[in-house]
Order: C-alpha cells, then sequence, then structure tokens
C-alpha cells in the first residue's frame, strides 16, 4: 500500500509541465476521506445486515427441517411448507425493511465518520470532529475554518484509512459456519 500523499493547496502548472496541479486542497482532502470512511462503514453494517439474514434463514430452514422429520410422522403437508414459506418470506420482508432498507436509503453522517477515523488515529485530536461542526455554523469564522483544514489535513495524511467495526460481521460469519455445520 503506497504511503498517502501530504495534502498541500494547490499548485499552479510549473514551468515545463502542461499538467493539471498534482495536489488537491485541503479541504477536499478531508472530504474525500470523510466521505471513504463513510462507503466503508456503510458496506460493513449492509455486509453484516445481510449475513444476519442468510443466517436467520438457514437457521429457519434447519428448525423446519427438523420439526418435519423429527416431530410430524410422515412429513409436513404442503399447505404447513406453504405457511412455513410465507412465515419465512414475512420474517425476511420485515428485517429487510427494518435492517437494510435504512442502510440502503440514508447517509452515514459524516461526524459519525470523523469519530470513527479519530477513533483509530488518536494523532488527529478531535481535529476533524471540529472542522465538521465548524463548517455545520453559518458564521464560522473562515480562517479558523482554514486553519482547521490544513490541520486536519496534515494530521490525516500520515493516518491510516480507518476499518470500521466489523465485530457485528464476524459474529455472523461465527453463526453461518455453525449453522452450516449443523
Amino acid at each position: 500500500m503506497p504511503a498517502p500523499i501530504a495534502p498541500e493547496k494547490p499548485l499552479a502548472n510549473r514551468p515545463g509541465k502542461d499538467s493539471a496541479p498534482e495536489t488537491i486542497e485541503f479541504g477536499e482532502f478531508v472530504d474525500d476521506r470523510i466521505h471513504k470512511t463513510r462507503s466503508a462503514v456503510k458496506g460493513a453494517d449492509l455486509a453484516a445486515g445481510l449475513g444476519t439474514l442468510l443466517a436467520m434463514a438457514l437457521g429457519f430452514l434447519l428448525v423446519v427441517a427438523l420439526i418435519e422429520h423429527w416431530f410430524v410422522p410422515g412429513g409436513l403437508s404442503t399447505t404447513e411448507r406453504a405457511g412455513a414459506l410465507a412465515l419465512a418470506l414475512i420474517g425476511a420482508g420485515l428485517y429487510a425493511g427494518r435492517r437494510l432498507a435504512p442502510l440502503i436509503t440514508r447517509k452515514i453522517n459524516p461526524l459519525y465518520a470523523a469519530q470513527e477515523i479519530e477513533r483509530d488515529s488518536p494523532g488527529i485530536k478531535n481535529s476533524l470532529i471540529n472542522l465538521l461542526q465548524l463548517r455545520s455554523q453559518r458564521e464560522g469564522n473562515v480562517a479558523v475554518c482554514q486553519a482547521l483544514e490544513r490541520q486536519a489535513a496534515e494530521r490525516l495524511a500520515v493516518a491510516e484509512q480507518p476499518h470500521p467495526d466489523r465485530s457485528g460481521l464476524l459474529r455472523v460469519a461465527w453463526t453461518l459456519l455453525v449453522l452450516v455445520v449443523l
């Protein structure tokens, strides 16, 4: 993984170069890092949600199979199987509507993404959250905002890209493994 390049103010084209400036503004660098973190958090949560849905489906099928083979002599009738399928589909629809739909339709709050970045990189020292809160106030001082952007960008440039909390996804993976073994 290449080392991140420290952001700078945009440079004018250097003599002898006909290309666009090679660097980006501090604010753009900070916004880009926050956007990447928001996407990573959303992806991890969506993967955990889909894994949970799959685990619930496998668990339901396991329970129905056990009921059919051990508790109902001769197995379930076609009507009972259709009822079990309807129950499974209703449950899946309710879960998808309550857990997955908000992940798809809503955005991750930038302040939450900044908090995730600062949790993984304590050297940033709250500069991202302060910057985002100052930006949200319409009456903020432009010079202070630019200074915070510079400070946050310089600290972000040396920090690693944060990894969202994947403990939920790991729990789902272990649950799926147990269900597949059963």
